[in-house]
């Protein structure tokens, strides 16, 4: 018996028990990935998010003959990613919730699609609904308005409106088998994606940590990266436009208008991200670390030209210095054999 056969025996067609259960997962989801990024915070910047509010008299101390206020360290310099500056803070209690979700739902979304694939369940592409897809759903569902709602408050720049719009599309995604009764398989081929967003996470984990690309660890993860990107987010996206052109265009669905802006929308701009995401993997990588790895080895070429060039300057200088030695040292045994010569002469 399959996760979604088990959820359709307790539903048995009834929408009440089928909305309730949607709404208990979502909470729970909620509460879930909220507390989570709690104990992250609490784990790893305590001192920073969880500080209390310093209503003591200030203290100054004497400096350079003036008084300067002295504010005491409350860092959490024991701390994982110490290194990481405050502003930043945010984004590594983000990337580890997001990789908790990228585990969860990558593998609960393979699954879903290898049971839907195994049967004969996969030609009902556009009104295929399946239980175990909708929870699924609406656990990513509670994640990214959590994950919306912290990035609008943290992020700043042209990251939070690019943060902000594919959370947007993700959010629409996930919603419309439940508006529209279709396009499940559509929506669980984008949460596959997310086994490929483990690796991204934790690349950038790694990155904020201040790991040397150039480690074997840190390559293995990077290639890791763009091999599993292409296999569950490039293959995934153009698979997707390609159905979702089929159907479109052969008008065999009795899909509406709005449905099909909404799906082509996403279907689309999930495309457009990722090649502009591969794109920016590929360059940082695996491009700008040849032309490093270049330049790194001509300056060390350059370096060892030169030492040799002095290796050479001071055999010539010892060589000519042994010489003068030598001949000074000559010079005073002549000296002295000829002082001994007169000695013995006045003997």
């Amino acid at each position: 018996m399959t996760l979604s056969s088990s959820i359709e025996d307790f539903i048995n067609n009834d929408n009440q028990k089928a909305t309730l259960l949607y709404v208990s997962t979502a909470l729970a989801s909620l509460v879930f990935f909220r507390g989570l990024l709690y104990v992250t915070r609490w784990l790893f910047f305590r001192k920073h998010f969880f500080k209390k509010p310093d209503n003591s008299e200030p203290i100054f101390i004497k400096r350079d003959g003036k008084d300067v206020k002295y504010v005491k360290c409350t860092d959490n310099t024991k701390s994982y990613y110490f290194n990481v500056p405050p502003t930043k803070r945010w984004k590594i209690t983000n990337e580890i919730v997001s990789l908790i979700h990228a585990i969860i739902s990558g593998f609960w979304a393979f699954g879903v699609l290898i049971e839907i694939y195994a049967g004969d369940d996969y030609r009902n592409y556009e009104n295929g609904f399946y239980y175990s897809g909708a929870l699924l759903c609406m656990v990513s569902l509670s994640y990214f308005i959590l994950d919306t709602i912290d990035t609008v408050a943290s992020a700043r720049g042209f990251s939070l409106v690019e943060l902000t719009a594919h959370h947007v599309l993700s959010t629409i995604g996930v919603l419309l088998p439940f508006t529209t009764g279709k396009y499940m398989q559509l929506v669980l081929m984008g949460l596959v994606m997310e086994v490929n967003s483990i690796f991204l996470h934790t690349r950038i984990l790694m990155m904020y940590k201040g790991a040397n690309k150039k480690s074997k660890a840190f390559k293995i993860v990077s290639l890791t990266t763009a091999i599993t990107f292409v296999i569950f987010r490039l293959f995934p996206s153009l698979y997707m436009v390609v159905l979702f052109l089929h159907y479109a265009i052969s008008g065999n669905g009795d899909s509406s208008i709005i449905a099909l802006i909404l799906g082509g929308s996403i279907v689309f701009g999930l495309l457009t991200s990722n090649c502009i995401m591969f794109a920016r993997l590929i360059r940082s990588d695996f491009i700008k670390n040849k032309k490093s790895s270049k330049k790194s080895s001509k300056k060390s070429g350059k370096g060892d030209s030169k030492k040799g060039k002095k290796v050479t300057i001071s055999e010539y200088s010892t060589n000519s210095t042994t010489k003068t030695n030598t001949s000074t040292t000559g010079k005073t045994l002549s000296t002295k054999s000829k002082s001994t010569d007169r000695v013995n002469a006045k003997v």
